[in-house]
Protein backbone atom coordinates (compact mmCIF):
# COMPACT_ATOMS: atom_id res chain seq x y z
CA UNK A 1 0.00 0.00 0.00
CA UNK A 2 1.27 2.98 -0.72
CA UNK A 3 2.09 5.97 2.02
CA UNK A 4 2.97 9.48 1.65
CA UNK A 5 6.26 8.66 3.16
CA UNK A 6 7.04 5.92 0.44
CA UNK A 7 9.35 7.81 -1.62
CA UNK A 8 10.56 4.90 -3.80
CA UNK A 9 6.49 5.22 -5.39
CA UNK A 10 6.57 8.75 -5.29
CA UNK A 11 9.32 9.14 -7.36
CA UNK A 12 7.57 7.57 -10.05
CA UNK A 13 4.49 8.47 -12.00
CA UNK A 14 1.94 6.21 -11.97
CA UNK A 15 -0.99 5.97 -13.87
CA UNK A 16 -3.94 3.82 -13.66
CA UNK A 17 -5.91 3.41 -16.51
CA UNK A 18 -9.18 1.67 -16.77
CA UNK A 19 -9.83 0.43 -20.74
CA UNK A 20 -12.67 -0.70 -22.44
CA UNK A 21 -13.26 -2.01 -26.08
CA UNK A 22 -10.90 -4.90 -25.81
CA UNK A 23 -13.49 -6.41 -27.66
CA UNK A 24 -13.10 -3.76 -30.36
CA UNK A 25 -9.26 -3.87 -31.73
CA UNK A 26 -8.45 -2.72 -28.10
CA UNK A 27 -10.34 0.49 -28.91
CA UNK A 28 -9.33 2.12 -25.66
CA UNK A 29 -5.64 1.16 -25.14
CA UNK A 30 -5.61 2.56 -28.76
CA UNK A 31 -7.62 5.44 -27.58
CA UNK A 32 -5.50 6.29 -25.02
CA UNK A 33 -2.10 5.67 -26.50
CA UNK A 34 -3.20 8.39 -29.65
CA UNK A 35 -4.03 10.75 -26.76
CA UNK A 36 -1.07 10.46 -24.55
CA UNK A 37 1.59 8.95 -26.49
CA UNK A 38 3.89 11.47 -26.06
CA UNK A 39 3.39 11.52 -21.81
CA UNK A 40 4.42 8.16 -21.51
CA UNK A 41 7.41 7.59 -23.59
CA UNK A 42 9.58 5.48 -21.83
CA UNK A 43 7.06 4.41 -19.44
CA UNK A 44 6.31 0.48 -18.80
CA UNK A 45 2.56 -1.07 -19.38
CA UNK A 46 1.62 -3.57 -17.22
CA UNK A 47 -1.89 -4.74 -18.46
CA UNK A 48 -4.13 -6.38 -15.81
CA UNK A 49 -6.35 -9.25 -17.10
CA UNK A 50 -8.94 -11.45 -15.32
CA UNK A 51 -6.54 -11.55 -12.38
CA UNK A 52 -9.22 -11.83 -9.58
CA UNK A 53 -8.74 -15.92 -10.67
CA UNK A 54 -7.05 -18.61 -12.36
CA UNK A 55 -3.32 -19.12 -12.35
CA UNK A 56 -1.62 -15.82 -12.26
CA UNK A 57 0.59 -15.76 -15.72
CA UNK A 58 3.06 -13.09 -17.18
CA UNK A 59 2.49 -13.55 -20.98
CA UNK A 60 5.52 -14.26 -22.58
CA UNK A 61 4.44 -13.02 -25.83
CA UNK A 62 1.26 -12.37 -27.42
CA UNK A 63 -0.58 -11.82 -30.59
CA UNK A 64 -1.70 -13.73 -33.41
CA UNK A 65 -0.59 -11.30 -36.37
CA UNK A 66 2.28 -9.38 -35.63
CA UNK A 67 3.21 -11.75 -32.27
CA UNK A 68 5.18 -9.30 -29.78
CA UNK A 69 7.14 -10.58 -26.75
CA UNK A 70 6.72 -9.16 -23.45
CA UNK A 71 9.25 -6.89 -22.26
CA UNK A 72 12.38 -9.39 -20.03
CA UNK A 73 13.09 -6.72 -18.03
CA UNK A 74 9.37 -6.25 -16.17
CA UNK A 75 9.01 -9.71 -16.13
CA UNK A 76 12.26 -9.93 -14.48
CA UNK A 77 11.24 -7.45 -12.37
CA UNK A 78 7.74 -9.19 -11.43
CA UNK A 79 8.89 -12.32 -11.33
CA UNK A 80 11.73 -11.16 -8.70
CA UNK A 81 9.15 -9.58 -6.60
CA UNK A 82 7.21 -12.47 -6.54
CA UNK A 83 9.25 -15.02 -5.29
CA UNK A 84 10.20 -12.33 -2.72
CA UNK A 85 6.33 -12.57 -2.12
CA UNK A 86 5.59 -15.93 -1.94
CA UNK A 87 3.18 -15.79 -4.61
CA UNK A 88 3.11 -18.07 -7.57
CA UNK A 89 3.56 -16.45 -10.81
CA UNK A 90 3.85 -18.62 -14.02
CA UNK A 91 4.82 -17.71 -17.63
CA UNK A 92 3.51 -18.82 -20.95
CA UNK A 93 3.31 -18.04 -24.34
CA UNK A 94 -0.19 -16.25 -25.65
CA UNK A 95 0.34 -16.25 -28.85
CA UNK A 96 -3.22 -17.16 -30.31
CA UNK A 97 -4.64 -13.22 -29.51
CA UNK A 98 -3.60 -9.93 -28.45
CA UNK A 99 -4.57 -8.09 -25.18
CA UNK A 100 -4.43 -4.67 -24.27
CA UNK A 101 -0.62 -4.47 -24.11
CA UNK A 102 -0.12 -5.54 -27.81
CA UNK A 103 -0.54 -2.20 -29.19
CA UNK A 104 1.40 -1.12 -26.82
CA UNK A 105 3.95 -3.40 -27.56
CA UNK A 106 3.80 -2.88 -31.26
CA UNK A 107 4.01 1.23 -30.32
CA UNK A 108 7.37 0.45 -28.73
CA UNK A 109 6.54 0.61 -25.26
CA UNK A 110 7.82 -2.03 -22.54
CA UNK A 111 4.80 -4.06 -22.10
CA UNK A 112 3.81 -7.00 -20.36
CA UNK A 113 0.53 -8.88 -19.47
CA UNK A 114 -0.59 -10.61 -15.87
CA UNK A 115 -3.04 -12.67 -16.59
CA UNK A 116 -5.21 -15.41 -14.50
CA UNK A 117 -5.41 -18.35 -16.89
CA UNK A 118 -7.21 -21.42 -16.48
CA UNK A 119 -6.74 -24.86 -16.78
CA UNK A 120 -6.81 -24.74 -20.29
CA UNK A 121 -4.36 -21.65 -20.58
CA UNK A 122 -7.82 -19.51 -21.45
CA UNK A 123 -8.04 -15.77 -19.58
CA UNK A 124 -9.90 -17.88 -16.41
CA UNK A 125 -13.75 -17.06 -16.27
CA UNK A 126 -13.66 -14.29 -18.99
CA UNK A 127 -16.75 -14.45 -20.84
CA UNK A 128 -18.72 -17.47 -19.33
CA UNK A 129 -21.44 -18.18 -17.03
CA UNK A 130 -19.02 -18.36 -14.17
CA UNK A 131 -17.92 -14.79 -14.76
CA UNK A 132 -19.77 -13.36 -11.32
CA UNK A 133 -18.39 -12.05 -8.11
CA UNK A 134 -18.52 -14.97 -5.89
CA UNK A 135 -15.83 -16.79 -8.23
CA UNK A 136 -13.39 -13.89 -8.43
CA UNK A 137 -10.70 -14.03 -5.28
CA UNK A 138 -10.38 -10.12 -3.82
CA UNK A 139 -7.27 -11.56 -2.16
CA UNK A 140 -5.72 -12.71 -5.19
CA UNK A 141 -6.10 -9.20 -7.26
CA UNK A 142 -4.51 -7.23 -3.90
CA UNK A 143 -1.62 -9.83 -4.19
CA UNK A 144 -1.72 -8.55 -8.03
CA UNK A 145 -1.69 -4.84 -6.68
CA UNK A 146 1.27 -5.29 -4.33
CA UNK A 147 2.98 -7.06 -6.99
CA UNK A 148 3.26 -4.45 -8.96
CA UNK A 149 3.49 -2.26 -6.63
CA UNK A 150 7.00 -3.97 -5.18
CA UNK A 151 8.00 -3.95 -9.47
CA UNK A 152 7.81 -0.56 -8.95
CA UNK A 153 9.46 0.26 -6.10
CA UNK A 154 11.79 -2.39 -7.59
CA UNK A 155 12.36 -0.39 -10.94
Amino acid sequence: MLKLGDDALIAHDIWFVALGGSALDHAGMRSFLAAHRSEIRGCFVINLDCVGAGELTVLRNEGLEETRRGDRRITRLLTGAAADLHMELAQAPHDWDDTDATPAMRSSLRSVTIMGLDENGLPALSHTPNDVPDNVSGDQAADVAALVTEMIRRS
